[in-house]
């Protein structure tokens, strides 16, 4: 019996630690316990300090070395560049990044989305005007020649470029030299990698003078700016006075009168920067475009040429017929006090109130809450709903079961009317997903 034991005993014994040797031996730890040991114990061990990467002087095209294979000098004005590397203005080569400050003009400290350099003698950040022509954004060398001048201060000691532009970052930054010139800095492209040693950066750089005020875009006059009008005011305020059906969002994106701003003679494409609040008091016959949270009153109603772009939360209030377009891919409120004669195209979640009718095509494309007043003039034409568009209808005037059948809507449609050939109630009228009739909120709506 004993023997038995033993020998049971030593085969389970076995058995552990041929599983033990199997799933890794003792280099293996579960995470409990690591846990259960010190931060001492398990303290990483600093490696050894790699060398630098090798001088480097143009950026590696796909298949081509990898960051540390020398090239030929830099080009005129240009300099390409890896984390960890300095350079100098004028040299023909980069050089390693762990000398004094005052053996360099910039290093490179990180490259993800864009090259963050170190500049030890001064930098100084391009700052976007509030409005600006869109397409200034979309092309970096028309942005880089809006750039003539630099501050008589640069007080930072970073500077940060990224190939792709936009409302907050721009390609370009402005850096002192350890001689005193400063210089427009570009970069022209970023060249990723996984091991962040070998990532690597292009960029030109351009003397400039130093002015008081300078460092500024010159993208042309601005907008001309002004106080409203009491009839602006008038017309903002009975905005804010609307009705408000069930379940809407954002009906308060156009706040009141004091907090805008009246902007004429716009460009062609006009992008807005920041977040601010503009009443149009002209027609609106050109392209606007938001680039950050904004409130739009067009009080003079939108042209056929007229488009409003929003990119971001978006308030948008049209006095009379909205003939152009208005583009939301990002959550918005839509109020037009006439009628709807051009496309009104929600790609987002939007709540919408139009007074008038719909002459035009509204396009359904996401969550839309729509308070119509007046009727679809062409009901074969004036909805599109393509999509996931799980949205509900206000129709606030008289439809019969046959019209309502002719509408060209979705399952995902729930419907409201105030009065119908239909009785009280919820129905199941094709192609809606439900369709109710006399709910005691109209009672209320103004």
């Amino acid at each position: 019996m004993r023997s038995t034991v033993i020998g049971g005993v030593v085969g389970l014994g076995l058995g552990l630690l041929a599983g033990w040797l199997w799933f890794g031996g003792p280099d293996e730890e579960s995470d409990v316990s690591r846990a259960e040991r010190s931060d001492a114990e398990l303290a990483p061990v600093t490696p050894e300090p790699s060398a630098p990467p090798e001088l480097r002087t143009a950026a590696p095209a796909a298949g081509q070395p990898d960051a540390e294979t020398p090239r030929e000098p830099f080009p005129p004005h240009e300099f390409v560049i890896a984390v960890g590397q300095a350079y100098s203005f004028g040299s023909a080569q980069v050089q390693a990044g762990d000398g004094p400050e005052d053996t360099f003009d910039v290093l490179c400290q990180d490259i993800r989305h864009g090259a963050i350099l170190r500049a030890p003698h001064g930098a100084h950040d391009i700052a976007m005007p509030l409005y600006v022509p869109s397409k200034s954004l979309i092309k970096s060398a028309p942005l880089s020649a809006a750039i003539t001048s630099a501050p008589l201060d640069l007080p930072q000691r970073d500077a940060s470029l990224y190939p792709r532009a936009n409302s907050k970052q721009t390609n370009l930054a402005l850096v002192k030299g350890r001689d005193g010139t400063v210089y427009k800095l570009r970069v022209l492209s970023v060249h990723g990698d996984p091991r962040v040693w070998k990532r690597t950066a292009r960029i030109r750089y351009e003397a400039v003078p130093q002015v008081a005020g300078g460092g500024l875009v010159d993208l042309g006059p601005p907008p001309a700016t002004a106080k409203i009008s009491a009839a602006e005011a008038d017309f903002l305020n009975a905005v804010g006075r609307a009705g408000r059906v069930k379940n809407d969002n954002f009906t308060n994106w156009i706040p009141a009168g004091d907090d805008f701003v009246s902007l004429r003679d716009l460009p062609p494409e006009l992008e807005i920067q920041e977040r601010s609040n503009i009443v149009l008091p002209d027609r609106l016959d050109t392209t606007i475009k938001t680039a950050r949270r904004a409130a739009i009153a067009a009080s003079a109603g939108i042209g056929r040429h007229g488009t409003i772009h929003v990119d971001a939360y978006t308030g948008i209030a049209v006095g009379g017929d909205m003939e152009g377009e208005i583009k939301l891919d990002s959550y918005g409120y839509v109020h037009i006090t006439g009628d709807l004669v051009g496309t009104l195209d929600c790609d987002s979640y939007t709540t919408v109130r139009i007074d008038g009718d719909i002459r035009g095509t509204l396009k359904v494309r996401s969550y839309v809450t729509m308070y119509l007043r007046g009727r679809f003039v062409e009901p074969a034409t004036g909805l599109d709903c393509k999509g996931s568009c799980w949205s509900t209808f206000f129709l606030e005037g008289h439809y019969d079961e046959r019209e309502l059948a002719a509408l060209p809507a979705t399952h995902q449609i729930t419907l409201h009317i105030r009065t119908s050939d239909l009785e009280v109630g919820k129905h199941k009228v094709e192609p809606w997903r439900e369709v109710i009739v006399g709910d005691p909120f109209w009672k209320r709506l103004r």
